[in-house]
């Protein structure tokens, strides 16, 4: 289930006051060998060994509210002692380590990639799904993160 990030909710609230919000030019996925307990800032990123965000596209979405990655998630092979139990992921809006995490997600299960291993995630196999809002919140916050 994912976890909305503070700056997240400071912009569903803005939405609901009436003030537009940016679309970010680009959305990239990252992964966490260790996701914060309330979703606010992410975790521990992995770092290393080869790790770099990737790109990842969204479906509009259906009528349940939930979106797919609409091309494989492909990160780069692990290099040097690999990156551990990757848990969770996160929706970034940069693809470094700076820009705003919109929300975490807990895997529902775990990998570990050792070196030469690779995360892959195949089209359609990533859903991010908002619960607990009206379908149009989540057909506007859904657009504004498929840009």
């Amino acid at each position: 289930m994912a976890a909305k990030t503070n700056a997240y909710r400071i912009d569903v609230l803005n939405v609901v006051r009436g003030t537009n919000i940016t679309a970010p030019a680009a959305v990239y996925q990252a992964a966490y060998t260790v996701l914060s307990s309330d979703g606010s800032s992410g975790g521990t990123e992995v770092s290393g060994n080869g790790y770099l965000r990737v790109s990842i596209t969204l479906s509009t979405a259906d009528s349940s509210g939930a979106a797919y990655n609409t091309t494989e998630l492909a990160y780069p092979k692990a290099t040097g002692t690999g990156w551990g139990e990757i848990v969770g992921t996160a929706l970034w809006s940069s693809s470094g380590t700076s820009g705003y995490c919109f929300v975490t997600d807990v895997m529902s299960t775990t990998v570990t990639i050792n070196s030469s291993q690779q995360l892959r995630f195949s089209t359609g196999a990533y859903t991010y799904q908002e619960i607990g809002t009206s379908r149009d919140y989540q057909t506007v916050m859904l657009a504004e993160l498929s840009g």
